[in-house]
C-alpha cells in the first residue's frame, strides 16, 4: 500500500508538472496566434490607406477630397511641396500652411514606402490620430490624418471573455488602443517595461511578479506599432489547483484505483489539450468555421479556453469579412479613378481593368485575364515586348525591395481598336498585388512635337531675317562709302563715322545669325569683334597694343546695340586723338566683365588724355552726346579718369 501511495504520488507530481507545461504551451500558442492575426490586420489596414492616398494624390483634388467619404477613418488629406507647404487640394482652408517642422514631414520623406507618425490628439474629436505620409515621385508628399478611434473600439470589443487584455502601442510606446479609455486619455506608455526593448521581433514573457503572460508582435516597419496581449495566470493556476486537488483526493480516498484514475485524468487532459491545439491550428490556417468548444470536458478551465477560441475564430471571421469589404471598396475606388489602371494579382491574374482603361484603350479583363495574355495584346512586336518586360521586371523589383523607384515608363501601347497610343506608366504595391496606371500622353506628346517643329521653323525664318538685315546694313555702308569718295574732307569724316556705326549694328545681326540662341549674343565675342575691327581699320604710324579683359556674358539685342555703339565711339576717339602727341608704347585696354549684378564695360588708353576743362555733359560732338544718351538708355552710370591717359568706365544692370 505504501509503495502504491508513493507510486501514485510520483505519478501525480509528474502529471502536475507536465500539465503545467502543457497549459503554458497552449496559452503561449493562442496568445501568439491572437497577436499575429491582429498585427496582420492592422498592417493591411495601414497599407491600404497608404496606397489609396498615393492613388488619390496622382489623380487630383477630387480624389483627395473623396478619401474622407470612402474611408471614414481619414480626417483629411493634402499634398505638401518639397518645402513642407500645403499645395493641394486647391479648395483646402490650409492651403499655404507650413508643415515643414512636423515629425511626419522631417522623418517621413526618407522612408522607403510610407511613414506613420507618432500619435497626437486632434481638437475636432479628441481621439488619437496619426499622420500617414507617402513620398511622391515628383518630390512632393501626400499626407492623410487617420483617426484611431475605430481601431480602439475594435480592440475594446474583441471577445476575449475575461481571458486577457489586447492593446496597441504607437511608435514611441504610447497606448493608441486599449479597452480602458484612461490608458488613451492619459497617454500612458509601456516604454519602461522589461519586454519593450525586444518589441521589434515577436515574443512572449512570463512575468511571475505581476502574475501574467505578456505576448507582443510588431505590426509593420512603417508604423513601428506593437500588438500587446496580457493574460493573467489565475486561470492556469486554477486549472493546476483543480487537477492537483482531484489527484490528491483520489489518492487518499481510492488508493487502490489511484493509478487507473490518474491515467484517465491524464488521457482526458491530453485529449482536451489536443482538441484545443487542433482548433488553434485550424484557426491559424484560416478555417474560422472550426469550433474548439469542449462542453463535455471535465475541466471548466479547458471549456473556458475552448469558448475563447470559438470567440476568437468568430472575431477573426468578422474581421475577414471586413477586410473583404475593404477590398471591395478598394476595387470600387480603383474602378472610379479617372486614370486608366489595371490591378494584377501575385500569380499574374488580371483582377481589374477599370472603366477608364476600357474607354481609352479598349481592353477589358475578358480580353487579357492574365499577364501571359496581356503582353502580346499590348505589345505585339516581339523585340519591343521583350524590352518592355525587362523594364517592368526591374521596376517591380525596385518597388518590392523598398528602394528608389525607377522613372515612369514612357512608350507606346496597342489599342484594341487598332493603332497605338503613347503612354506614361507607373505602378504601386498593395500587399502582394500591383496597381499599374497608364496615362495617355499621345495628344500632349504630339502637341509638343508640333510646337518644336514650329519653333524650329520660326528659328530658321528669324535667322534668315538677321542675315538679310546684316546684308542690307552692309549695302547701306557700301553706298555711304561710294558717297564718301565724292564728299569733301569734313563730309568724308562724317560719312566714315556713320559707316562705323552701321557696321557695329550689322555685326550684331551677323552674330545672332550664327548663334544657337536667337535672343542673346555673347558680349565677349561681340566686344572682341568690334574692338579688333576698329583698331585694325585705323592705319597709323603709331599702332597701339590692344589688351582685352572679357567675360562670357549673354546679353539681349536691345542692350547689345547701345553697348556696341558706345564702344565704337570710345575706341574711335582713342584711335583718332589719344596718340597724336606721343607714341611711346601706345596701349588701348578694353574691358567687359560681370561684377555682382552689374555689367562693367571700360575703354582706357595711355595717350595724351583729355583737356582738364573738358566736360562730357557739355560736349557738342555727336559721338559724345551719343555715348551719354546710350548710357542713360541702359539705365547705367559712367565715370571718367584722366590720370595717365583717358579711362572710361560704364556700369549698367546685368
Amino acid at each position: 500500500m505504501g509503495l502504491s501511495a508513493v507510486s501514485l504520488s510520483a505519478v501525480g507530481l509528474f502529471s502536475a508538472v507536465r500539465l503545467r507545461r502543457e497549459l503554458r504551451s497552449g496559452a503561449e500558442a493562442s496568445s501568439r496566434l491572437l497577436c499575429a492575426a491582429l498585427a496582420h490586420e492592422l498592417s493591411t489596414y495601414l497599407a491600404q490607406h497608404a496606397v489609396a492616398l498615393e492613388l488619390a494624390a496622382a489623380t487630383g483634388d477630387d480624389a483627395l477630397l473623396a478619401l474622407s467619404r470612402l474611408y471614414p477613418s481619414v480626417e483629411k488629406a493634402f499634398i505638401l511641396d518639397g518645402r513642407g507647404v500645403v499645395v493641394a487640394p486647391a479648395s483646402s482652408p490650409e492651403r499655404g500652411f507650413d508643415y515643414s517642422s512636423m515629425e511626419f514631414f522631417t522623418q517621413g520623406r526618407s522612408a522607403g514606402r510610407y511613414y506613420v507618425s507618432s500619435s497626437f490628439v486632434l481638437e475636432q474629436n479628441y481621439e488619437p490620430t496619426v499622420a500617414i505620409l507617402q513620398a511622391l515621385d515628383d518630390g512632393r508628399s501626400a499626407v492623410a490624418y487617420l483617426s484611431l478611434g475605430a481601431i480602439g473600439r475594435y480592440v475594446a470589443q474583441l471577445p476575449t471573455i475575461g481571458r486577457g487584455t489586447v492593446a496597441v502601442l504607437g511608435r514611441r510606446g504610447i497606448y493608441i488602443a486599449h479597452p480602458e479609455n484612461e490608458f488613451i486619455g492619459q497617454r500612458r506608455s509601456a516604454a519602461l517595461e522589461a519586454w519593450f526593448a525586444w518589441r521589434d521581433s515577436p515574443g512572449e514573457i512570463w512575468d511571475d511578479g505581476d502574475g501574467e503572460l505578456v505576448s507582443w508582435r510588431p505590426v509593420s516597419e512603417e508604423s513601428r506599432w506593437v500588438i500587446v496581449f496580457r493574460q493573467p495566470l489565475d486561470s492556469l493556476a486554477a486549472a493546476e489547483r483543480g487537477i492537483l486537488s482531484s489527484v490528491s483526493i483520489v489518492a487518499l480516498g481510492f488508493l487502490a484505483s489511484a493509478v487507473a484514475f490518474s491515467g484517465v485524468m491524464l488521457y482526458a487532459t491530453r485529449r482536451d489539450l489536443e482538441r484545443l491545439l487542433s482548433a488553434a491550428r485550424s484557426i491559424a490556417r484560416g478555417d474560422y468555421a472550426t469550433r474548439g468548444g469542449l462542453p463535455e470536458s471535465r475541466f471548466k478551465e479547458f471549456a473556458s479556453m475552448g469558448r475563447q477560441l470559438d470567440a476568437m475564430a468568430e472575431a477573426l471571421a468578422f474581421r475577414e469579412r471586413a477586410l473583404q469589404e475593404d477590398e471591395r471598396r478598394m476595387a470600387a475606388v480603383l474602378d472610379f479613378m479617372p486614370a486608366p489602371l489595371a490591378l494584377i494579382e501575385a500569380d499574374g491574374a488580371m483582377s481589374l481593368m477599370n472603366k477608364a482603361m476600357s474607354a481609352v484603350y479598349g481592353w477589358t479583363v475578358a480580353d487579357a485575364p492574365d499577364l501571359d495574355a496581356w503582353w502580346p495584346l499590348a505589345y505585339p512586336e516581339p523585340e519591343y515586348r521583350a524590352d518592355v518586360r525587362r523594364y517592368w521586371d526591374a521596376y517591380i523589383g525596385a518597388l518590392a525591395a523598398g528602394g528608389v523607384s525607377l522613372p515612369p515608363f514612357n512608350g507606346r501601347l496597342a489599342c484594341k481598336g487598332g493603332g497605338f497610343k503613347l503612354v506614361r506608366g507607373q505602378a504601386a504595391l498593395i500587399g502582394e498585388r500591383i496597381v499599374v496606371v497608364f496615362i495617355d500622353v499621345t495628344e500632349a506628346t504630339e502637341a509638343a512635337q508640333r510646337t518644336m517643329a514650329n519653333l524650329a521653323e520660326k528659328e530658321v525664318l528669324l535667322k534668315e531675317i538677321h542675315h538679310r538685315v546684316k546684308n542690307n546694313l552692309q549695302m547701306v555702308a557700301s553706298l555711304l562709302a561710294l558717297s564718301a569718295d565724292a564728299a569733301e574732307a569734313g563730309g568724308r569724316a562724317f560719312v566714315g563715322d556713320s559707316m562705323d556705326r552701321i557696321q557695329v549694328m550689322a555685326t550684331i545681326h551677323e552674330l545672332l545669325y550664327q548663334s544657337e540662341d536667337m535672343a542673346h549674343i555673347q558680349l565677349d565675342e561681340y566686344v572682341r569683334t568690334i574692338a579688333t575691327w576698329l583698331v585694325s581699320s585705323y592705319a597709323s604710324n603709331c599702332q597701339p597694343e590692344l589688351a582685352m579683359e572679357l567675360e562670357a556674358i549673354p546679353i539681349d539685342i536691345d542692350r547689345a546695340i547701345p553697348c556696341g555703339l558706345i564702344l565704337n565711339e570710345l575706341l574711335t576717339n582713342a584711335m583718332k586723338y589719344a596718340f597724336k602727341a606721343r607714341c611711346e608704347r601706345p596701349r588701348i585696354g578694353v574691358r567687359a566683365v560681370l561684377e555682382g549684378d552689374e555689367i562693367v564695360m571700360g575703354v582706357a588708353d595711355n595717350g595724351a588724355g583729355m583737356p582738364a576743362d573738358f566736360e562730357p555733359e557739355r560736349a557738342e560732338s555727336l559721338g559724345m552726346q551719343l555715348v551719354l544718351s546710350l548710357c542713360q538708355q541702359l539705365k547705367g552710370r559712367w565715370a571718367l579718369d584722366r590720370s595717365g591717359g583717358t579711362a572710361w568706365e560704364l556700369r549698367f544692370p546685368a
